[in-house]
């Protein structure tokens, strides 16, 4: 729904894996042998078959594409874990938020997720200019 998206900045959830298909990618990337990210933090796309195996899942390019068409670039992708109660720092994306940037980031959570555990999101944020971790950084 593009409406949704450039209007508020974010989409509503929608399935991309099974519980089974989490469990398998949780023991894939939990494995000794799990290669590390290349050049970034985000570069597991291109070091990991199952992790590019879900960025380029059918679920989250239908959505993509309704956004930003059908050609798109893979920038980056990471696995994120959190121990419980952790809190994930307000930021911006920023390959995705800079200025003149089209682009989006999508989360999959995988295990331990629900509507209270999830992200969130400041509503019409993509329109307020600077990202935060710029605004931040301005004023020290």
């Amino acid at each position: 729904m593009p409406g949704q998206f450039e209007e508020q900045g974010y989409r509503d959830p929608v399935d991309v894996l099974s519980a089974t298909e989490c469990q398998h990618l949780l023991q894939v990337v939990r494995d000794v042998s799990f290669p590390p990210p290349l050049d970034w933090h985000k570069g597991h796309a291109v070091t990991s078959r199952a992790i590019y195996d879900v960025a380029v899942n059918p679920a989250i390019l239908d959505v993509v594409e309704q956004v930003l068409g059908r050609n798109v670039v893979l920038w980056g992708a990471t696995i994120l874990q959190r121990p419980p109660g952790a809190i994930h720092p307000w930021h911006s994306d920023m390959e995705s938020s800079a200025e003149g940037v089209q682009g989006v980031s999508v989360w999959v959570g995988l295990e331990h997720t629900s509507a209270e555990s999830s992200l969130q999101f400041i509503s019409r944020s993509h329109r307020l200019g600077p990202m935060l971790q710029d605004a931040r950084q301005e004023r020290n």
